[in-house]
């Protein structure tokens, strides 16, 4: 794995896919697709995308696939959550 750099944090649907599992111990593949508007292929990009940069961890149940954070991917999401609330005030 190259090394994690914040551009690539830029990339389409990278954080609201992570603020969206801030608060759920885990969620369905797609539950996450289905709840984020957007283009479906760019949004399964995106998660193989996190997966890879160990910021979600995946766990197949057949015929399920479940998303969970990763300790690195939740002090991101942290950190995002707190910026989320900066904005909105």
């Amino acid at each position: 794995m190259s090394k994690l750099g914040i551009e690539q944090l830029e990339r389409r649907y990278i954080l609201q896919i992570l603020l969206f599992l801030y608060d759920r111990e885990k969620a369905i593949y797609s539950e996450i697709v289905n709840n984020i508007p957007g283009s479906e292929p760019t949004k399964h990009k995106a998660l193989r995308q996190l997966v890879d940069m160990q910021l979600l961890k995946e766990e197949r149940k057949h015929p399920r696939r479940y998303l969970t954070l990763t300790p690195k991917g939740k002090k991101i999401a942290e950190k995002l959550k707190e910026i989320q609330k900066i904005l909105e005030t």
